[in-house]
């Protein structure tokens, strides 16, 4: 009876583990077609300012 409880317990621990397991490896997965698919260059922008140089 007993080993009856701990064998159930270890199958729905392992279980658990594979879904941990698979969310990641989904997770893993969205993150790199998002860097490859999503726009993550920065924007540019064109700046001009006056620069006073001391000539000595």
């Amino acid at each position: 009876m007993i080993l009856q409880y701990r064998y159930r317990r270890l199958i729905k621990m392992l279980r658990l583990l594979k879904l941990v397991f698979v969310v990641l490896i989904l997770l893993g997965g969205a993150v790199i077609v998002y860097a490859y698919v999503g726009d993550l260059s920065p924007t540019q922008v064109n700046v001009s300012a006056p620069v006073a140089l001391d000539g000595g």
